[in-house]
């Protein structure tokens, strides 16, 4: 199975998220990470599930939560660079691609 690296910020992006959605209702953060990390794991076993979105990245969305990852896939590993809110920006993450 593939490696999983994630961008310190995309970690940052997921870790708000969670924490936001709990201050709004308690457990609500625990879902959002719960349905993460499902993502995560379905990304790791079929990352070609997901749609290229631009220049190999691609875009797995979560259930229920408004929110994206967009990640880049190889045969042993993938990375992991924004866990983006769809009323962000589009492509605001593209200069994690290089770092």
């Amino acid at each position: 199975m593939r490696h999983v690296d994630t961008h310190r910020e995309a970690s940052a992006e997921a870790i708000a998220a969670a924490l936001y959605y709990d201050s709004q209702v308690p457990g609500l953060g625990a879902d959002f990470l719960r349905r993460y990390d499902a993502l995560v794991a379905t990304i790791r076993r079929r990352p070609g599930l997901f749609r290229t979105i631009r220049h190999g990245v691609r875009k797995a969305r979560l259930t229920r939560f408004p929110y994206s990852i967009y990640f880049e896939a190889s045969s042993d590993r993938i990375h992991i660079f924004a866990v983006a809110h769809h009323n962000r920006l589009p492509y605001y993450w593209l200069e994690r691609r290089t770092e």
